[in-house]
């Protein structure tokens, strides 16, 4: 064999059995060709209706059999209305699993997936305004042993409120803005959770930007990696009382990188003291490239695509006055995402298709659901891609249940993790593993030959 040819072998053996361990390809249908089931009540919900305006609502798929909602809504309880807020576990058609019912904070509740299948993390505001701590499985029972523990006071803050999180591989990134006792302001403050002893948690690193005034409610993103770094942004207010736009980058350590915080170009202008709808950031494609969204008061839409090292891909504001600028979700699979906004005076949902890595949206083109108020949250399942939309109907006044609707929107063949934040079927994976190996034992075959 000349080396040439020896050298052009191992570049194919190579890449073969790269994309047996890691490839997978997602296809968004366009939009005329989705499918949905016919609109159906949830009567085990119990819930008369959701709010209009479904504050922190949350939806993800926690396993390949279940999905995760937080929900808020009113039941009919003695001829009136009381509202209350569950966090529920679907099965993947749409049946309820399991629910919880409280009344104890209806705001500012951050969840995420761990690093344990079929757990997540759920971290909230509690009534003395600390922050607090609970490990769920998908049955909604207590795991670690953690259930409403309290964090401990951080410094001159008092009270905690606006939060996001985002895992890595071990490590939980937190965002939390905080009242400052001594300078009457809030801050960001980073908390760095291990989450490695899954009997447990530890808080690994804390951090307080207090150059960096948080005075724009919810602006704010985060995206840890696979090999638990991280990059966040932030809207704030510096020394100077300037609006800024600040990013953030840490280690697989969960340290502050030299050099950061660094202020970059504004996208967006916002307005002081508004609270905006929660920007959730996504890694899709190649898992390293991540997009988040933001919707300002004057109904501008940002679509903002970034590297994993923070270098910035595209970032585009789009006019969506027609629509609200709040409870809008998202999520993306190839090069492709679907977008669920509502409509601005009647509030029936809408889905549209958009180009995030180069920052396309196209509102041209949309579709039309049966539901009102809704909350959407896309899942992985027998190779296809889903949405469960949960809301109203047309006439709250008369309904006794709220209703969902299950959209088809695509397919995906997952040969490796296959997590574009969704989950895999596990079996796929091996089955991808093997095949490599087969054909790479073949081309070895073959190389004798030569």
């Amino acid at each position: 064999m000349s080396k040439l040819s020896l050298i052009s072998l191992t570049i194919i053996i190579f890449a073969l059995f790269f994309c047996q361990v890691k490839c997978y390809n997602y296809e968004i249908k366009n939009l005329d060709e989705w499918g949905q089931s016919d609109l159906s009540t949830l009567q085990d919900l119990d819930l008369a209706s959701l709010q209009k305006q479904p504050t922190d609502s949350y939806f993800f798929q926690i396993s390949d059999t279940k999905v995760v909602a937080f929900v808020i809504g009113e039941k009919n309880i003695q001829n009136s209305k009381t509202s209350v807020d569950q966090l529920t576990v679907y099965n993947l058609d749409g049946s309820l699993h399991r629910q919880i019912n409280s009344s104890d904070n209806k705001y500012n509740y951050s969840f995420y997936k761990t690093n344990v299948e079929g757990e997540f993390v759920c971290i909230k505001q509690n009534s003395s305004n600390k922050i607090s701590i609970t490990f769920y499985n998908q049955d909604l029972e207590i795991t670690r042993n953690v259930e409403d523990e309290e964090f401990p006071i951080q410094g001159d803050f008092v009270g905690y409120y606006e939060k996001s999180s985002s895992l890595g591989k071990n490590l939980l990134y937190l965002i939390v803005t905080g009242y400052n006792n001594v300078s009457s302001e809030q801050n960001y403050l980073i908390y760095v959770l291990d989450l490695s002893d899954t009997s447990t948690y530890s808080i690994k690193h804390t951090y307080e930007y207090t150059d960096y005034y948080s005075n724009y409610y919810y602006a704010f993103s985060i995206q840890a990696y696979d090999d638990d770094t991280a990059i966040i942004h932030f809207w704030a207010d510096n020394q100077s009382s300037q609006q800024t736009f600040v990013q953030l980058k840490y280690n697989s350590q969960g340290q502050l990188v030299s050099g950061y915080p660094k202020e970059l170009d504004n996208p967006l202008n916002l307005v002081q003291y508004e609270e905006f709808w929660k920007p959730i950031s996504y890694i899709y494609g190649d898992d390293e490239t991540t997009t988040f969204i933001l919707i300002d008061t004057q109904y501008n839409l940002l679509i903002y695509t970034h590297e994993k090292n923070g270098d910035i891909i595209c970032s585009q504001t789009i006019d969506i006055s027609s629509y609200m600028k709040s409870h809008n979700f998202y999520q993306f699979y190839g090069d492709l995402g679907w977008l669920y906004l509502k409509d601005r005076y009647d509030y029936i949902g809408h889905f549209a298709i958009f180009d995030p890595k180069n920052c396309i949206l196209d509102l041209n083109d949309v579709i039309e659901t049966e539901i009102y108020s809704g909350i959407t949250g896309s899942f992985l399942i027998n190779d296809e891609i889903k949405i469960l939309e949960i809301g109203n109907g047309a006439d709250t006044n008369n309904q006794n249940n709220i209703y969902y609707q299950i959209h088809s929107i695509g397919s995906y063949n997952n040969d490796g993790d296959g997590d574009g934040d969704g989950d895999g079927d596990g079996d796929d994976h091996d089955s991808g593993i093997i095949l490599g190996f087969q054909a790479i034992i073949s081309l070895l075959g073959l190389a004798l030959l030569i």
